[in-house]
């Protein structure tokens, strides 16, 4: 069993052994908007972002390669 599946027991177990099982529900949302942001290191310095970018590029994982490209166009020059 994973870390996942050791924290789900964790907690499924502190829930059952303080009788709160019958506490729980479940409920149903409409989603109306999603905002997206780019998260590609813009807070980290320039020599950060290109280290990042380059190990993104070399990636044997095609997504990863597709998130390099597109760190040049949505990351500004930082202070190093």
């Amino acid at each position: 069993m994973g870390w996942y599946g050791k924290l789900i027991g964790a907690v499924l177990g502190a829930i059952i052994g303080r009788g709160l099982l019958g506490a729980i529900v479940g409920f149903e949302i409409q989603v109306t908007e999603i905002q997206a942001k780019f998260k590609l290191s813009q807070n980290r310095p320039n020599e950060d972002q290109q280290r990042v970018a380059l190990a993104l590029s070399r990636s044997p994982d095609a997504m990863g390669r597709a998130v390099a490209d597109l760190m040049p166009q949505h990351t500004r020059p930082k202070p190093s």
